[in-house]
């Protein structure tokens, strides 16, 4: 599960840049390689720490998938993440109170169900 989770997260970005890429360029497959490396080489010097997945906050404005793709976009980029469990206290940590408040009672143990959970809390918030 974890290496589809990853497979498809790495497929997503680099699909967007692939398709970013000027078609009337014509290009051969080492040229292709070349740009392939000068984009996604960050990715291999950024080194990502428990302490930076910590600090990420859900922003006020910023609506709880969002939050999600971007914590997870971080956390990929971790070549030791912690476990599950202890990935998903420190996500209900750091959102917005009104998320804060009512996932930190239930008894999540998956990041599927993190997901389910705080969609449809979402959901009952926009609508009252």
């Amino acid at each position: 599960m974890r290496s589809k989770l990853c497979l498809h997260s790495f497929l997503t970005h680099w699909g967007r840049w692939y398709y970013s890429l000027d078609p009337s360029n014509s290009m051969v497959w080492n040229e292709l390689i070349e740009l392939f490396v000068d984009q996604f080489i960050f990715n291999t010097i950024i080194d990502v720490t428990v302490r930076d997945l910590e600090t990420i906050k859900q922003g006020v404005e910023e609506i709880f998938s969002e939050y999600m793709t971007r914590w997870k976009g971080k956390a990929s980029r971790m070549v030791n993440r912690p476990y599950e469990k202890d990935q998903i206290s420190m996500i209900i940590k750091n959102l917005l109170l009104a998320y804060n408040s009512r996932l930190l009672s239930l008894p999540i143990s998956s990041f599927g169900e993190l997901c389910d959970c705080g969609t449809r809390l979402k959901d009952a918030i926009n609508n009252g």
